[in-house]
């Protein structure tokens, strides 16, 4: 008896393994080239496709994409990224992320692989004032800085929270 459960767990695991294994072998082949107003940025980590089809980048590379600073606090294990007078704050992890006063809640949350922390690219460079276009087939996503209010996030729940924001 207990070999048999042993040998059912063994197999489980090591399907869980080859699965795995399987979701970075995908990540690993999407290759992302990014555009930021037309120049072709050099990223210094690789940009991965997430399963749901978002585009992640390294927080590490927000400066050079976006013109962003950002600090890790260790304590909360949480991320603050500004440019000029707009942040987003995060914590590692969750799915929760703050904008400026506003509230909004990612489809998946922010991760660290392989050591470093993903962001959707696509969030972050709408929030921060870019217009965002990814062409899937290239494989190639533009970030073009534009007027900050035409370009925030517009789905029902969005423009709610702003509109409530906006009567603070």
């Amino acid at each position: 008896m207990k070999k048999r459960v042993i040998k059912i767990l063994l197999v489980m695991m090591i399907f869980c393994i080859a699965l795995g294994m399987c979701s970075l072998v995908a990540c690993a082949n999407n290759s992302v080239s990014v555009k930021v107003d037309g120049v072709e940025k050099q990223l210094k980590t690789k940009a991965v496709i997430n399963q749901e089809g978002q585009v992640l980048v390294s927080v590490d590379d927000l400066p050079d994409l976006l013109g962003a600073t950002y600090e890790y606090e260790q304590e909360n294990n949480s991320i603050h990224v500004a440019v000029d007078n707009d942040f987003i704050d995060y914590v590692i992890g969750e799915t929760s992320i703050k904008a400026n006063r506003l509230k909004f809640t990612l489809d998946n949350p922010i991760n660290a692989v392989d050591g470093k922390v993903m962001v959707p690219l696509e969030f972050f460079g709408k929030y921060l004032g870019y217009d965002v276009e990814w062409n899937k087939d290239e494989k190639i996503i533009n970030l073009d800085k534009q007027n900050l209010i035409s370009t925030l996030p517009q789905t029902e729940q969005e423009q709610a929270i702003i509109a409530r924001a906006n009567q603070l």
